[in-house]
């Protein structure tokens, strides 16, 4: 029974993962090389006021990208977010001449890094895989696959930070600390070692906070790194804290969110008070988001603090206080719904009925 329930769920995700290859494929096989993206850039809003032609983040990551790979200052264009994950794009540029392939590929790293991440949870290899089949079969997740957006990449380097640090190999965890940091918003870093310094004093593992907290010099060590070719160009430090503090203006002075948590109407209600066109709705919102995230709310009063599921309500109370200070696209929750996926499924396994099955299967 346990061998077909697993056959079942990965037929279940790797046909819809087939599907969705199929549906985008005609994305995956255009020509769009550097020269292709190079033109449409220069005639993007980016360039050009009141542009017949935009682009999106994914164009602009695209150019931006490619430009870094032929040897490109990290600053020049769009210099808020590091570059980590435009070097990556614009390697699928020139390999592959098509940077919309970067989704698929960081969308199947994504799902391999929260299983394995899940393991180090569940300890059990079929309930690891149910809020990842849950999550391959999300809209918000699968929609990222057709682009070179950079959020799947942002969160496995989170899962692996996270798996790492559950493993208490804290030299690891703040390496990919230090790429997950170098990929989008930096800041966020200190979000996730505040989470993990909370999971640490809550277990009173006050040894392993001794450990941890040198560890931590890696990430600026990482985030430096993937600005080499920043100073090779011939910058300094102090240039390059120049160009940090642009970025914290940058955010600071940017579009403000209309109403406060304006995530939590978003999950329970699809309702995204935009700032720019009133309350619209999400096109990728299912019923599992609002379920998920009540759930994760009772699992609050159950859960106790030494289990390593406690990691997972601790960073999605974090990054819900985060997305209430920022104005919140809807691919920002990618940070959130595996975690609120895992604590759903952890609460269900709880269930006396759920446990005897479970064993009835074993």
């Amino acid at each position: 029974m346990r061998k077909f329930i697993w056959i079942t769920l990965l037929s279940i995700v790797f046909l819809h993962l087939g599907f969705r290859i199929i549906q985008y494929w005609p994305r995956y096989i255009q020509d769009l090389d550097g020269e292709y993206w190079k033109d449409r850039y220069f005639q993007s809003q980016w360039v050009v006021t009141d542009s017949k032609n935009p682009i999106g983040d994914d164009g602009l990551y695209a150019y931006h990208g490619y430009e870094l790979v032929l040897g490109g200052d990290p600053t020049v264009i769009n210099p808020e977010v590091p570059p980590l994950g435009k070097y990556l794009i614009g390697l699928c540029v020139l390999v592959f001449r098509n940077n919309n392939i970067f989704g698929l590929f960081t969308g199947l790293f994504c799902l391999l890094t929260f299983y394995f991440f899940n393991r180090q949870l569940f300890k059990d290899r079929l309930l690891a895989f149910f809020p990842v089949a849950l999550f391959s079969l999300d809209p918000l997740f699968y929609s990222q696959l057709q682009a070179s957006f950079l959020d799947t990449l942002y969160l496995s380097f989170l899962f692996l930070t996270f798996l790492f640090f559950l493993r208490k190999k804290f030299f690891i965890a703040m390496i990919f600390l230090g790429c997950f940091a170098s990929v989008k918003f930096s800041a966020l870093a200190i979000f996730v070692i505040a989470t993990c310094l909370v999971y640490l004093l809550l277990q009173k593992r006050r040894a392993d906070i001794i450990r941890f907290i040198p560890n931590l010099i890696m990430v600026p060590v990482v985030i430096l790194l993937s600005y080499s070719r920043y100073f090779l160009l011939g910058h300094s430090l102090s240039d390059f804290l120049k160009v940090e503090k642009y970025i914290v203006v940058f955010y600071a002075t940017g579009a403000k969110a209309r109403v406060f948590a304006m995530a939590i109407p978003m999950l329970l209600i699809n309702k995204w008070y935009t700032w720019w066109d009133g309350v619209l709705r999400i096109p990728e919102w299912t019923v599992l988001w609002p379920v998920s995230l009540i759930s994760a709310c009772f699992t609050a009063f159950i859960l106790r603090p030494k289990s390593p599921f406690y990691l997972c309500l601790i960073w999605s109370f974090a990054y819900l206080v985060f997305l209430s200070l920022t104005p919140v696209y809807p691919r920002y929750l990618l940070l959130l719904l595996p975690f609120l996926y895992n604590l759903l499924i952890w609460a269900l396994s709880q269930n006396t009925k759920v446990k005897s099955s479970f064993r009835l299967v074993s």
